[in-house]
Parts: structure tokens; sequence; C-alpha cells
């Protein structure tokens, strides 16, 4: 009756590991690409930003603007993309990143000229 009564509630036990590992809290991985939207090139070392409820991610773009977040909980966050000489790129509550490679374009900023009132 012993062996019974452990040999259930190590079977309880693992029902319920197994139902935490399949709600939906299990972590992602974010991805994608960065490029300028002018000429199509990817950019090398852009920063992308993760931000959640309980903190924030950071990683940058390689050569080909490829970047990888691992372990990205799948409550809905805020991404933001930036570059020194391009327009800021925000992102506003993303909850969709399974199976998903972003392409994501940022737009160069334009230059401007001071006048000097003459």
């Amino acid at each position: 009756m012993k062996k019974l009564m452990i040999f259930m509630g190590l079977l309880m036990m693992s029902v319920f590991v197994n139902a935490q590992l399949n709600d939906g809290s299990k972590p992602e991985i974010f991805k994608g690409v960065v490029y300028d939207l002018k000429t199509s090139q990817p950019l090398n070392g852009a920063e992308i930003k993760i931000q959640t409820l309980v903190g924030e991610m950071i990683t940058l773009s390689d050569d080909l603007g490829y970047f990888l977040l691992t372990g990205v909980a799948k409550t809905p966050f805020n991404i933001t993309i930036s570059m020194t000489g391009y327009e800021d790129k925000i992102l506003h509550q993303v909850n969709k990143v399974e199976d998903v490679e972003y392409y994501i374009g940022l737009e160069p900023k334009g230059v401007k000229h001071l006048s000097t009132g003459y």
C-alpha cells in the first residue's frame, strides 16, 4: 500500500510538472534581420532591446544584420531598435515570436543644416 501511495504521488507530480512546461510560459527565441530601408543593406551593430515587466534584454545585429535573443517570455513586450545615424523604431506589445523571423527596416536620419541667421 505504501508503494502504491508513493507511485501515485510521483505520478501526480509528473503531471503537474508537465502542465507547467506546457502552459505557455516556456521562453521563446526572438530573431530577425535589421536593414537600411533605402539601400536594403543589412545593418551591423544595430541595438535590439526588449523591454518586459520584469526587465530588459539587449543584443546587437551581426555583419549580416542578423540578431537572436533567447529566453524571451511569451508575455507581450516592447522592442526598440536603434543605431547611430538612423531613426529609432519601436514596436509595441509584441507577443508572437515563435516560428517568426522579423525583418526590421530602419530609416536613415536626414541631415539637418544649422542656419547662422545671415
